[in-house]
């Protein structure tokens, strides 16, 4: 279950970064960084701490694989 909360955040936070930012990144690239980085994130700070981080380790997981990918894209330009 908590493995679909992690997904559920990633997929959200990279559709909204997709929305709001200038990403050279198509959605479905912005929504599978989030939840790549929200499922890695949250494991790790989940399995240290609780499940509080755990939603926090998603959501900055999420945020640093997408500006990851996004930087890697804009290098390839």
């Amino acid at each position: 279950m908590f493995f679909l909360l992690l997904m559920g955040v990633g997929a959200a936070a990279g559709w909204l970064a997709h929305r709001h930012m200038d990403l050279p990144l198509n959605q479905t690239m912005s929504i599978a960084a989030g939840a790549l980085g929200a499922l890695v994130g949250g494991l790790l700070l989940q399995a240290v701490f609780s499940l509080l981080f755990g939603v926090i380790g998603a959501l900055v997981g999420a945020a640093a694989v997408i500006w990851i990918a996004a930087s890697l894209q804009r290098s390839r330009r």
